[in-house]
């Protein structure tokens, strides 16, 4: 009984030198994740171009400067956009390298990921697709090391430390060279400078986050909105004062590269288009469960999995339907103080505004894309869920953890395998 005791007490020792080391924790976190598709890599003879899934739509094999895997009769997936771009960062042509860019205003409005992989692979194309997934692990250290620090920040039971870890959207984006790894990592840091009052950093911080993915705009917008508030409410006028000059300051070089976008390509991401993809509360997630459960809309070709698929659809869709609404009764429960006012003002415009995209060209058209635009407004979230630190999680935590955890694990098997085909 002594062994098992002195085992048990190393157990705990470790756990606890990890859930309080940030660095640590990130780069475990990181080591999962490559344990996870180490298999599939080595599967693949090391061929970390299978996670750019090129379809031979967008893609011509026989004009690439690197040979990479192109999937017959294939669009592919919006990785071969940024795999393109970091080819050639300064290069704004529709179609070079053997690659055409589906809609050149929107992919390279997401600059910041491709251009990093383009500095770390040194400007040599051979290294290009092998960075696009290296740059990704090295924004899941960032993430869970920024997580680690918030949660002691904020006070959070650290139980949101290993909830995170299940989150499906984080697999996704490593497998398909994504932007949303990235995005949440400069969104958390953004988040840190913010409440550690760094305004020089809350001014980089942001920036980035707005040339990463439109979500960063929308980071800032919450963050934005908050500081005008504290500002006509609190005393300390000077304080609050020098976020809001931070986040307008950020936003200068973002609009410039909009008018430079237009200029360019005769329309921007942030025009009309982007617009025409709102509609209701709920009205995407009703079409896709709709069609799905209808038959009009196929996830799979092969017969045997379709049935699973619709399951597998509708059923994750209503889970973070359910999430959502529990996160959002917490916001609503939950003491109102300085920080659970600050994570409520930047998670309610995620949640909003992704409730109000429609099932046609948003990203409720498959699984694969929302659960990667979920990613930011999930880690939030979570924060929510957990912000007064009880002394035990509640038993509607535990259970969304545990159906989470469910989905999580057969749900991403499941399109790792489809989408590596």
């Amino acid at each position: 009984m002594s062994d098992i005791g002195h085992h048990q007490n190393n157990y705990k020792k470790f756990f606890h030198i990890l859930l309080n080391k940030d660095w640590l924790y990130g780069c475990v976190s990181c080591l999962i994740y490559l344990a996870f598709l180490l298999p599939i890599l080595i599967y693949k003879n090391l061929d970390f171009s299978i996670f750019i899934v090129a379809g031979d739509k967008f893609a011509d094999s026989h004009n690439l400067v690197a040979p990479i895997h192109i999937q017959s009769n294939s669009t592919g997936f919006d990785g071969q956009f940024y795999y393109r771009i970091a080819l050639a960062p300064f290069d704004f042509q529709t179609t070079s390298y053997g690659l055409t860019i589906d809609d050149p205003p929107l992919r390279f409005h997401r600059i910041l990921y491709p251009l990093l992989v383009w500095i770390f692979a040194f400007g040599q194309k051979s290294y290009v697709s092998f960075m696009m997934f290296f740059v990704n692990l090295c924004g899941i250290v960032s993430i869970f090391s920024s997580c680690s620090r918030l949660v002691k920040y904020f006070n959070l039971n650290k139980i949101v430390l290993l909830y995170m870890l299940l989150w499906p959207g984080f697999l996704i984006s490593l497998t398909h060279d994504t932007t949303e790894i990235i995005s949440s990592a400069l969104i958390l840091l953004s988040l840190e400078a913010y409440v550690k009052n760094r305004t020089i950093l809350l001014f980089v911080f942001p920036m980035l986050a707005a040339f990463t993915r439109e979500t960063g705009v929308i980071f800032i917008f919450g963050l934005f909105v908050f500081s005008i508030y504290n500002f006509i409410r609190d005393n300390n006028k000077i304080f609050f004062f020098k976020k809001i000059s931070a986040l307008l300051a950020c936003m200068l070089p973002f609009l410039v590269f909009q008018i430079f976008l237009k200029m360019k390509f005769g329309h921007s991401p942030a025009s009309a288009d982007a617009v025409a993809n709102l509609g209701w509360p709920l009205r995407g997630v009703l079409e896709t469960i709709g069609a799905t459960l209808d038959g009009s809309r196929m996830y799979v070709h092969q017969p045997v999995f379709q049935n699973i698929m619709r399951f597998f659809v509708v059923y994750s869709i209503l889970l973070l339907v359910l999430w959502s609404s529990f996160v959002i009764y917490r916001a609503y429960a939950v003491k109102k103080n300085y920080d659970s006012k600050l994570l409520i003002a930047t998670f309610l415009p995620f949640v909003f505004i992704l409730f109000c995209l429609t099932g046609k060209t948003g990203p409720w058209v498959d699984p694969i894309s929302y659960f990667r635009a979920f990613t930011e407004c999930f880690i939030l979230g979570s924060f929510i869920c957990t912000i007064e630190k009880p002394q035990r999680p509640s038993n509607v935590v535990l259970s969304l953890c545990a159906e989470l955890s469910c989905f999580t694990i057969i749900g991403g098997m499941l399109f790792v395998a489809l989408a590596l085909k």
